[in-house]
């Protein structure tokens, strides 16, 4: 029996098949029953086109997924609420010279005998001597610092960008050295765990760009 007589056969048996039917124990009915009867519970149960697609559905499902942590990641949610309710996050200062963000608190403690933890930039006003900074403050201020830090970090060519990320990590470990040596205590996110990723990036680009 040729492919296409084959086909003929099985479609015809599928057709004329009560697939709740008890399967027999043996003879060819039974071989013949069971696929049918599997297939025909596939496509009930899960239907037709999740039984054709599935890897592309799933590939999509990834892709879409994966956007969506990137939109989470650069945007603005940050700022406000969190989604379960209960407190605002603490509003916090990016310091270019810790290469972090840390706690309007920690800022107004830390500035008496480390005062280059300011930016002396125009938004720095609205975090110094002050019981609580407007939110929409921080966000204007977070983006003053990143413009500044940007403006310092690529000015020049290739080799002189390097030096100046050295320098600027260079500086937050020192700043972050002496703020250890005064024993005092920063929050988590407050931390300098991020220089040595830092670093290893920057080590890491001049090897593969062999310079």
């Amino acid at each position: 029996m040729n492919l296409a007589s084959k086909r003929g056969f099985l479609a015809k048996m599928g057709k004329n098949h009560h697939f709740d039917d008890p399967v027999p124990e043996g003879g060819d009915g039974g071989r013949l029953q069971r696929p049918f009867r599997a297939g025909w519970k596939l496509r009930k149960n899960s239907g037709w086109n999740s039984c054709r697609r599935p890897v592309r559905e799933r590939s999509l499902t990834v892709q879409q997924k994966s956007n969506t942590n990137l939109i989470c990641r650069f945007s603005l949610d940050r700022f406000g609420p969190a989604a379960g309710g209960g407190r605002l996050p603490v509003q916090r200062y990016l310091s270019n010279r810790l290469l972090n963000r840390i706690t309007y608190i920690e800022l107004n403690s830390l500035r008496p005998f480390l005062p280059e933890l300011l930016n002396g930039l125009s938004h720095d006003t609205d975090f110094i001597d002050v019981e609580e900074p407007p939110r929409t403050r921080e966000v204007f201020q977070s983006w003053e610092a990143l413009k500044a830090q940007s403006a310092r970090t690529t000015g020049g060519d290739l080799i002189a960008n390097l030096a100046n990320c050295d320098a600027a990590i260079a500086q937050a470990q020192d700043a972050y050295a002496r703020i250890s040596a005064a024993r005092f205590p920063l929050d988590t996110k407050s931390g300098n765990d991020h220089l040595e990723d830092l670093s290893e990036g920057i080590k890491l680009f001049r090897q593969l760009a062999e310079i």
